[in-house]
């Protein structure tokens, strides 16, 4: 089951920014989606390289070549579900962000 903790939207230059904080089972990650002028998703796994390194998580033109990347079942369902949110907002919303 995926938990959301958070989520923030925002529309700037050009842009509509979707990042959503979510866990599944004993993974967590926060997924970015940008739509606009420029599209891309987000990923940053919340893990011991990324708490270690300070890492800026990845960067993936499409959601096919972020679920190419991640093999975890988890984290898959959690991008999927990130796609989902972000579209769910651009549809009910004027502004894209609602």
């Amino acid at each position: 089951m995926i938990q959301v903790n958070g989520t923030t939207c925002q529309v700037a230059y050009g842009n509509a920014y979707t990042y959503i904080d979510m866990t599944c089972e004993k993974h967590s990650a926060v997924i970015g989606i940008v739509r606009g002028r420029r599209n891309y998703i987000h990923v940053v796994v919340k893990n011991a390289s990324n708490r270690t390194w300070r890492g800026a998580g990845r960067e993936f033109a499409t959601i096919t070549d972020a679920l190419e990347k991640y093999k975890t079942a988890s984290i898959r369902a959690m991008i999927e579900h990130a796609n989902q949110i972000a579209g769910d907002r651009r549809a009910t919303s004027s502004a894209a962000c609602g």
